[in-house]
């Protein structure tokens, strides 16, 4: 499943690759689903998992400790 791609929650470098899945997914509307969209997908995925990574840290790290 795929991160919530609204541009207000995601970083500068993440929304600049969305912006590329999403022309890549308007030039090719068929050839998406063939595979020519990959890469922009992936790094989409990539970039929003480092978000998650580095949001998890961030909270983790101001709670009081116990």
């Amino acid at each position: 499943m795929q991160a919530d791609l609204s541009y207000y929650s995601h970083t500068i470098e993440c929304n600049f690759l969305i912006e590329r899945m999403k022309r890549c997914y308007h030039d090719h509307p068929l050839g998406k689903f063939l595979g020519f969209c990959d890469k922009e997908s992936s790094d989409v995925a990539a970039c929003c998992h480092e978000e998650r990574i580095l949001k998890r840290y961030n909270t983790h790290h101001f709670l009081p400790s116990l």
